[in-house]
């Protein structure tokens, strides 16, 4: 019996922990050893190291058999690293050659980080499947979604939404369903598959890797932004790899999101936007004054984001949004910058009884306005 090789995919993703996972619940029943740094692995899991494939039939059902890789960086969660790219693309390739040599049976793989890939090591190819065929020295090919009841192959993948039209063609269609069929008939012993073809199968944008088109419009609301222009919403085109759309930012302080919001459902309504990238997003630590603990301990940094998109079912059902510059006094950022230097006090300054007053009475009061436009 061979085990099967199990990639550690992106380090800073759910790779690692679906290993461990796997071993808890397969134990020895499914023998597979996994490829990777084991720096990656979640803390306090119980592994072995093997040299030889064949090595994984003896570790202990509880211990994970690891064919170490080494790694140059340790990750955190969530934040892949275009520094270790070019040891995931080797990872695969190992696997590949351990099966090709007859030392492993088969290959899961893990997800990987396309962008990442891309940034890090110049990955070439749109993903796991292009990849893999191209190390089996194959052209043809096509990736199927499996289980027992359904199997499933796109006919596009790895594409922008805007290029499925033009890449839909009649050839491929009839490429993907043979490819299909034989599939079906020589793999899972289905002597006379039944084949239905369904609509467009659009791939999601992997960090703008496959197009992020369908965003036309961006909105920042921030009061500390990255620079006095461009405008926050600019850069973050730029880093997105949209180019063309509209962005600007909204600077309305606590509101801001509230505001960014309502400006981008107004332009949907409009028809001067379709799909609209909505973020919040505050720096507040580089204008605190951590002496002073009655506001230090009330602001801090964050982000969020949403997309707000054209639709025929309402989403945003009213909106309530007012001001009145006479109360600026009571929070407010009374310096600003002069000819390069700082003029006035550049630190937030709020009275706190005066606030908490004032909001008391303004927000219910947009809140029953608000119920009441959306009645």
């Amino acid at each position: 019996m061979r085990p099967i090789a199990l990639t550690c995919g992106e380090p800073a993703g759910i790779g690692p922990e679906t290993a461990v996972a796997a071993r808890r619940r397969l134990g020895a029943s499914v023998p597979f050893f996994w490829i990777g740094d084991p720096r990656h692995l979640p803390e306090g899991t119980d592994w072995q190291a093997i040299t030889a494939c064949d090595q994984a039939l003896t570790v202990p059902a509880t211990v994970l058999p690891v064919l170490v890789h080494p790694f140059p960086a340790q990750t955190k969660p969530g934040q892949p690293d275009p520094v270790n790219a070019a040891s995931v693309v080797a990872v695969i390739a190992q696997a590949v050659d351990l099966v090709q040599s007859g030392a492993a049976s088969a290959i899961c793989t893990a997800p990987i980080h396309k962008k990442a890939l891309k940034d890090g090591a110049g990955f070439a190819f749109p993903g796991h499947t292009e990849f893999l065929a191209h190390l089996a020295g194959v052209e043809r090919v096509v990736m199927m979604l499996a289980c027992p009841g359904l199997r499933v192959v796109p006919a596009t993948i790895h594409i922008p939404l805007a290029e499925v039209p033009h890449s839909l063609t009649a050839r491929l269609l009839e490429d993907t369903i043979r490819l299909t069929r034989a599939g079906l008939i020589r793999d899972f012993g289905i002597p006379a598959p039944r084949l239905a073809v369904a609509g467009l199968n659009p791939h999601a944008g992997e960090g703008g890797a496959m197009g992020r088109e369908e965003i036309d419009l961006i909105i920042v609301a921030t009061s500390t932004p990255d620079m006095v222009f461009p405008s926050t919403a600019a850069l973050i085109q730029h880093k997105l790899g949209i180019a063309g759309c509209p962005v600007f930012d909204v600077q309305a302080v606590c509101t801001g999101f509230i505001y960014a919001l309502t400006v981008a459902h107004s332009l949907i309504q409009t028809g001067t936007a379709s799909k609209a990238l909505v973020i919040g997003a505050e720096v507040f630590s580089r204008i605190l004054d951590f002496k002073d603990r009655t506001t230090c301990v009330l602001f801090g940094d964050g982000a969020g984001a949403v997309v707000l998109e054209a639709s025929d079912v309402p989403g945003i059902l009213a909106t309530d949004i007012h001001a009145d510059g006479k109360h600026a006094g009571i929070l407010c950022v009374p310096g600003h910058v002069s000819g390069g230097s700082v003029l006035g006090d550049p630190v937030l300054k709020m009275d706190g009884q005066a606030v908490f007053k004032l909001a008391v009475g303004v927000l219910e009061e947009t809140a029953r306005a608000s119920l009441a436009k959306a009645n």
